[in-house]
């Protein structure tokens, strides 16, 4: 039995995972609709249809689930900037208003979301009990999108970037 392989040691219950799961679900939603200070545990508990010992299994505490919640957001940022920057690399000059068109629509589509619009200013008001989460979020994520956009965007020659009829026949 001590002599475990490292894949059997490192599965997860299915059960736990479950739970860890559904917690993590109850706890962004509460915690975007409540605030941090605002949700409680019990809360949290409840809508995950757990009960509250099965909860503290999974999550040591409301820092613990809270904290994982914004990581997880973080990563998901972090990867979305990634394929931007994949993106921008091989993109050719000619292709700038079709590109910018999709980047606006991309971005749209990933900071338009309830969840994503609600992270912000929970991570500010949070700031003082959490202050290394918003500013690994907003590096980690939008500054990097902000980042990658103007290192993109730069190389143009100006008149690619300043070209666009469509755009001059609109004002």
């Amino acid at each position: 039995l001590a002599l475990m392989s490292a894949s059997s040691q490192s599965r997860v219950d299915p059960r736990v995972a479950r739970s860890r799961a559904a917690a993590k679900e109850a706890g962004r939603a509460l915690f975007l609709q409540k605030g941090y200070a605002g949700a409680t545990m019990e809360e949290i508990a409840a809508t995950a249809g757990l009960s509250k010992r099965t909860l503290y299994n999974v999550y040591a505490d409301k820092d613990a689930l809270f904290t994982e919640i914004v990581v997880e957001v973080t990563t998901f940022a972090e990867a979305f900037v990634r394929d931007l920057e994949v993106e921008f690399a091989v993109m050719a000059p000619e292709s700038l208003e079709a590109a910018l068109d999709d980047l606006g629509q991309r971005l749209a589509l990933g900071i338009l979301r309830p969840d994503v619009v609600a992270l912000p200013p929970l991570l500010v008001g949070e700031a003082r009990e959490f202050p290394q989460l918003p500013t690994g979020y907003f590096g980690r994520g939008p500054g990097r999108v902000v980042g990658a956009t103007r290192a993109w965007v730069l190389p143009w020659p100006p008149a690619a970037v300043n070209s666009s009829d469509r755009h001059k026949s609109m004002s």
